[in-house]
């Protein structure tokens, strides 16, 4: 089910982050920002931290559709030194740019239907209706956007599985919108 993150900002023109605008790409300070910049925008997912012992998993969405992905190390860590709590919300963002097609087996997948296939010459890009995801006002879509290259085949109503670069993962407490990691 889609939801709708809530626009942080309580007033319009209040500056957000300041940096070099490659800088505001990586590591964007919260979730508007990480929405704003870039095109197609950073696609978000209600997910809740769980940690086991000093490693974490994110499961994303909720019910018999969620899916667990494993943290790395650094990020693990980093979650870990912040003391995120077990089991506390968040919000995980992960760039369009940042998955690739997989198969539903594989561990650290996304599962969704193809809603739209857009072939722009030197890539495709994907709308996909996954469990978990959210739509902040600030995009332009309301479920996933994802890149990939122009070799594989994939039709609206297919089902595909995605695996996120787990290097690249972006994490936001669900309540401030604030960036952990």
């Amino acid at each position: 089910m889609l939801g709708h993150v809530r626009d942080p900002t309580p007033d319009a023109g209040v500056i957000q982050q300041l940096g070099a605008p490659q800088d505001l790409y990586e590591t964007p300070a919260n979730v508007f920002v990480a929405g704003f910049i870039g095109s197609p925008s950073m696609d978000f997912f209600n997910a809740r931290l769980v940690r086991v012992n000093d490693t974490a998993l994110l499961h994303v969405g909720s019910g018999a559709d969620t899916r667990t992905l494993h943290l790395g190390e650094s990020l693990a860590g980093q979650l870990v030194g912040q003391a995120v709590a077990d089991g506390h919300q968040v919000i995980l963002g992960i760039r369009p740019e940042n998955f690739r097609l997989a198969t539903p087996d594989d561990p650290d997948t996304l599962v969704g239907t193809v809603d739209v296939v857009e072939h722009l010459g030197h890539e495709q890009i994907l709308y996909v209706s996954p469990p978990g995801a959210i739509a902040p006002e600030v995009t332009e879509t309301q479920g996933s956007t994802v890149r990939i290259g122009l070799d594989a085949v994939v039709r609206p109503g297919d089902r595909i599985a995605l695996a996120a670069d787990i290097m690249r993962l972006h994490v936001f407490d669900a309540t401030t919108q604030q960036r952990f990691v």
